[in-house]
């Protein structure tokens, strides 16, 4: 009986084990790579017609392709109200698909969505909420005139406003126009929004929501009037930190909250409370158009860095406003997200395209060098004396009290514009020569990772002043680790 005893308590030892291990890969909050669909939207996968067969082949898939969290993209039975009883609903944008050529309605099953949830969970992917939170309650609309302040170009809504949104105050205010819905107020609808969130919570097991237009809701509750036109006096920062705060307050600490604010000012300076608050802050970039037209948008790849590396913002997506055929362009920027500790927001269309292969291997190189390119302590050192043989985009910082020096070269000229990369090295033939000061190379161990699978051993010659280092041949992107002998 006592060996018995024994063998169970191993057993349960060893699953504790296995179980902490699955679970601390499939949770580290700062590495996550989204989608919403595979192929297609989500919402499409969620009908009564569907077959567990189809769904379990969707998980299938999603795990393959390294995604560790799947947004519910659009299945809600009203924008803004996250609860129903109902177990099958039309999807709220029914008609206007329709008149756009859908020739079936688009039918959610509550059912179909505990199912998908339950398998995610089994194959360690979370699964998000989604809303665009909007309201038919007078009391909870957003009222013109909006009332900026006098630092306005401080924020990103009076430049919306400014190049296209100019007709959007006539009566309550609706961005997306009737596709949606009006506005809510986010300070004013929140305790009964958080209520019925935490409802569907608890009856599907979502861990997380994904909020759309976080940052222009906040902006728009703060600057806009109330229903007896009155102003909030808070600023978009206290409003949405508290909207932040209150949701892990009232679901759990644990429970991921994803906000889209677009990449218009960098959230340090507009929202540091709300950036403290939030797990992911997503940048969006929309067509290449409204990226040239709209000044606040980098336009080359060095801008795009530097924006990314003042940690500003934690996620991105990158609508397709470059050629999705030409899988290196999103090489490229992959590279730059995750190199600079950004996750990715994919596209479902993405992992049914050219780029669906990149997508993988990307991810799960990520994912494997996590605590490399998503460390705990990253320190950012002031500029370092480092010197290349060819003008790659670089960017380079300290980890582990200064143990590990870490240094990412991308195959991309840096002021090539973000729609249209130019490589640098186009030969194998090339010889790429790395040149650091003796203090970071002498007496360490230096290796090279990449998702092109390069050899791991640098090829190294130390002289009086400098470390030589010859770099393989990469098309898109490779890294250096720098660490103590051990």
């Amino acid at each position: 009986m006592f060996k018995k005893i024994i063998f169970l308590c191993f057993l349960f030892f060893i699953n504790l084990i296995f179980f902490t291990y699955i679970y601390g890969l499939s949770n580290d909050a700062d590495a996550i790579f989204m989608t919403n669909g595979f192929g297609r939207d989500l919402r499409f996968y969620l009908s009564p017609d569907n077959t567990y067969k189809q769904l379990d082949e969707f998980v299938k898939n999603i795990k393959n392709y390294g995604i560790n969290v799947i947004i519910f993209y659009d299945i809600m039975p009203e924008y803004g109200k996250p609860y129903t009883d109902k177990d099958i609903w039309i999807h709220p944008r029914n008609e206007f698909y329709k008149k756009r050529g859908f020739k079936k309605d688009i039918i959610i099953s509550k059912e179909k969505i505990k199912y998908l949830i339950s398998m995610l969970h089994k194959n360690q992917i979370k699964a998000v909420y989604y809303d665009e939170i909007c309201t038919d309650n007078e009391k909870y609309k957003i009222y013109p005139p909006l009332n900026f302040p006098e630092n306005k170009d401080f924020y990103s809504l009076p430049y919306f406003y400014k190049y296209i949104f100019p007709s959007k105050l006539n009566g309550p205010i609706s961005i997306y126009g009737y596709e949606y819905g009006n506005d809510a107020n986010i300070e004013l609808i929140k305790k009964d929004y958080i209520s019925d969130l935490s409802k569907t919570v608890k009856e599907l097991g979502f861990d997380g929501i994904f909020l759309d237009s976080l940052g222009w809701l906040c902006e728009l509750s703060s600057f806009g009037t109330t229903y007896d036109g009155k102003n909030l006096n808070k600023s978009p920062d206290e409003i949405c930190s508290s909207f932040i705060k209150d949701i892990k307050t009232y679901i759990g600490e644990n429970f991921l909250v994803i906000g889209n604010n677009g990449f218009y000012k960098n959230p340090r300076l507009t929202s540091p409370k709300s950036l403290d608050a939030i797990d992911i802050w997503l940048v969006e970039f929309p067509t290449k158009d409204l990226i040239k037209k709209i000044p606040l948008y980098p336009k080359t790849f060095i801008e795009l860095s530097n924006e990314l590396s003042k940690k500003g913002y934690t996620g991105i997506i990158y609508q397709p406003f470059f050629n999705i055929s030409d899988k290196y362009n999103y090489n490229v920027l992959m590279a730059l997200a995750i190199s600079n500790g950004v996750s990715i927001y994919h596209k479902n269309d993405y992992l049914d395209s050219i780029l669906k292969e990149s997508i993988k291997i990307y991810n799960n190189f990520a994912r494997n060098y996590r605590k490399i390119f998503y460390p705990k302590n990253q320190i950012n050192k002031n500029e370092i004396n480092i010197k290349i043989s060819k003008d790659l985009l670089l960017n380079y910082y300290f980890i582990e009290n200064n143990k590990k020096f870490v240094l990412n070269l991308m195959n991309v000229k840096p002021e090539s514009e973000i729609w249209s990369p130019e490589r640098v090295i186009t030969d194998k033939k090339d010889n790429i020569i790395l040149y650091l000061p003796i203090n970071l190379c002498k007496d360490k161990n230096i290796n090279i990772v990449s998702p092109e699978n390069l050899p791991n051993k640098a090829d190294l010659l130390i002289d009086a002043n400098f470390c030589k280092i010859n770099i393989p041949y990469f098309e898109v992107w490779t890294t250096i680790i720098i660490e103590d002998k051990k």
